[in-house]
């Protein structure tokens, strides 16, 4: 299940709020913003799972077949917590 921050929280609550509702509902955040990594690493937290899109190229139509590509083949990482980065 994919769940967008809009429909959870609001557009201005800090990254930390967004991480710990994330780990607290077993949530994987995807995000093109690299604070999350940034956090995982500072915290030394085991969860939740970070998805970075390091592009400039955001669009679904030109990447989201390889971004799910990705997402499956390491799905099970992502469930067990790890930071992955799609460049």
């Amino acid at each position: 299940m994919a769940q967008h921050w809009a429909t959870t929280g609001n557009a201005n609550d800090p990254d930390t709020i967004i991480f710990e509702y994330a780990r607290h509902n077993g949530f994987v955040v995807f995000t093109n913003d690299l604070d999350f990594g940034a956090i995982l690493a500072a915290t030394n937290a085991d969860f939740p799972s970070v998805f970075q899109l390091k592009s400039q190229e955001l669009m679904p139509s030109r990447i989201g077949n390889a971004v799910l590509t990705c997402l499956l083949r390491y799905e099970p990482y992502l469930n067990s917590g790890c930071l992955i980065t799609f460049d």
